[in-house]
This record gives structure tokens, C-alpha cells and sequence, in this order.
């Protein structure tokens, strides 16, 4: 059951994330605290991209939206070694095109996205 804290795993990012004022790189998964079902570095580290599209959440409550049917932004998630500690909270979200080939991350230094594989129980 979630604890709803503001990061995964915490409300202290400094417990949870790796982020631009605590690192100048990334570092192994498990060196920081977890969140409450065990899974690390979902705040911080490296930025994720999601599945879903971005597009304006709706008022209806949903279970598991995935954004629009149509666009060429997709979702990133979790913060990164190079975002700062609010880019780490579990509620933050941002887009990008994943077909460009630099980002707005390219003037950093290398690039800071990743993404976390899954499957479904289906």
C-alpha cells in the first residue's frame, strides 16, 4: 500500500534520488533506499520514459490512462542525475519527442533518459 510519499520511497529525496545537486553521474541501481514495493531509483538517477503519450490530464478518475491516441510526445518520469529534486517527486511529469535526436539535456553532457522494461500479468 502506498505511504504517498513525495518521492519514491520517501520524502526526503536525499534518501531516494540522485539528482543534479548531489551528483555530477549516475550511479548502480540499490544505492539509495527503495520505495515501498522494493523497486530502486524511481526518483532520480535516470529519467524514464513511459509508454503513454502526453496530453492534458481529464477530471474523470482512470486507472492506468495512457495519454491521447494521437502525438509525438511521449511521457518522461523519475528525475535524473542532471534535473533537480522537484523533477525527482512521484506526481512530476514531462514530454518530449522521442525521435529528436538531442534534447534539452544534450548541453549537460551525456544523455540522462532510460527506461525501466515490465510485462504485464496479461
Amino acid at each position: 500500500m502506498s505511504k504517498n510519499y513525495k518521492y519514491a520511497g520517501s520524502n526526503d529525496y536525499k534518501k531516494v534520488a540522485w539528482y543534479k545537486y548531489n551528483t555530477e553521474d549516475t550511479h548502480d541501481v540499490g544505492s539509495k533506499k527503495s520505495n515501498e514495493l522494493g523497486i530502486y531509483n524511481m526518483s532520480g538517477n535516470v529519467t524514464e520514459w513511459c509508454w503513454d503519450r502526453y496530453g492534458n490530464y481529464i477530471t474523470n478518475p482512470q486507472n492506468d490512462p495512457y495519454g491521447p491516441d494521437s502525438g509525438s510526445y511521449r511521457v518522461y518520469r523519475g528525475g535524473g542525475w542532471n534535473r533537480r529534486a522537484y523533477d525527482c517527486r512521484v506526481t512530476y511529469r514531462g514530454r518530449d519527442n522521442p525521435h529528436e535526436k538531442f534534447n534539452h539535456d544534450i548541453h549537460i553532457g551525456r544523455e540522462g533518459y532510460g527506461l525501466r522494461l515490465c510485462r504485464s500479468s496479461k
